[in-house]
């Protein structure tokens, strides 16, 4: 009996013993086959990537699919690469890789859009801020007749207000160049300088010369003579000449001058645009705007009062920076 289960003991350990041999020998088969397989017939080969930058998203879906790696897309704006173009791509373009692996690549979506202000009414330099602020650009066509709006001030523009453009457009306007029809000069006799000249500006008209005389029967600083007289019809753009009172009030002393100033506008196969603005104690007011050639001089007279600046702006960026 007790030699029974010895024998019975023996066999099962043969039996486990054998199970064992038997499994070790099936690792060994399957890691042996694996390695195989990796090495002689399934090794992943290296493949070149192709190069995708500046290629159409379309057509660079269908070279990587015929290199047979994966695509992965993100979009971004770009100004200066056109929409659906590839801007980049990760792996480079050349690099080997193994296939199957993916590719990034990044697509443009064209230039970001942003919404186009209404600049009807609107100074060139109000407009001109206003569209920098939103991304756009300025530039001034030329400038035309309206009985409606005043001189200076748009009529038109191009694209049209609420329309959408893309990032760095260059807006187009149109100015005013005051009504076609002669216009009625202010009556600015008893103003003094700043309101006289402020009023001769909004009607379209340029303030000229202003001769001081002394006169102590009116107020110093005041305006007691005008040329055009009121009422009379000029066309915009005239100059109204000013005789001011030169009193010993402390506010009289301060110094007027007037100026000739020459102007060389840049070569240019286009028309350019000039502007001149005076800075003075009354403020910043415009003494000249207009197009001329490109290459052409020309002499503006500017008047100021106390301690000015000049600043000439062709095409409305800012060229020349002066004390007067």
């Amino acid at each position: 009996m007790k030699r029974t289960r010895v024998k019975i003991l023996l066999d099962l350990f043969k039996s486990v013993i054998a199970l064992l041999i038997v499994a070790g020998t099936l690792v060994i088969i399957i890691w042996i086959g694996t390695n195989f397989y990796n090495d002689i017939l399934g090794k992943v080969p290296d493949v070149v990537v192709p190069s995708l930058v500046n290629m159409d998203i379309i057509e660079a879906k269908q070279k990587i699919k015929e290199a047979g790696f994966e695509i992965e897309i993100q979009e971004q704006y770009n100004q200066s690469v056109p929409k659906d173009m590839i801007i980049s791509q990760k792996p480079s373009g050349g690099r080997k890789v193994k296939t199957g692996r993916k590719v990034f690549v990044t697509v443009s979506l064209g230039g970001e859009l942003v919404n186009v202000p209404n600049l009807k009414g609107l100074t060139s330099r109000d407009a001109e801020v206003k569209l920098n602020q939103g991304g756009l650009k300025f530039l001034v066509e030329k400038d035309m007749p309206h009985d409606e709006i005043p001189r200076g001030k748009i009529i038109e523009q191009n694209p049209s207000a609420l329309s959408q453009v893309a990032r760095e457009t260059t807006v187009q306007v149109i100015l005013s160049s005051g009504p076609s029809v002669p216009v009625e000069v202010p009556d600015v006799v008893g103003m003094t300088i700043g309101d006289a000249r402020s009023a001769i500006e909004n009607t379209g008209f340029v303030p000229g010369k202003i001769v001081w005389v002394e006169d102590n029967r009116f107020k110093p600083g005041s305006i007691i003579t005008q040329l055009p007289d009121s009422k009379e019809k000029l066309k915009t753009g005239s100059l109204i000449s000013l005789e001011a009172v030169y009193g010993k009030n402390p506010e009289s002393n301060i110094l007027f001058q007037q100026d000739l100033v020459t102007i060389m506008v840049p070569k240019s196969n286009k028309d350019v645009e000039v502007e001149v603005l005076v800075i003075d104690r009354y403020g910043s007011s415009r003494v000249y705007h207009g197009f001329h050639k490109g290459g052409q001089k020309f002499e503006v007279s500017v008047c100021s009062t106390g301690s000015a600046k000049l600043e000439i702006f062709f095409n409305g960026v800012l060229e020349l920076k002066a004390d007067l």
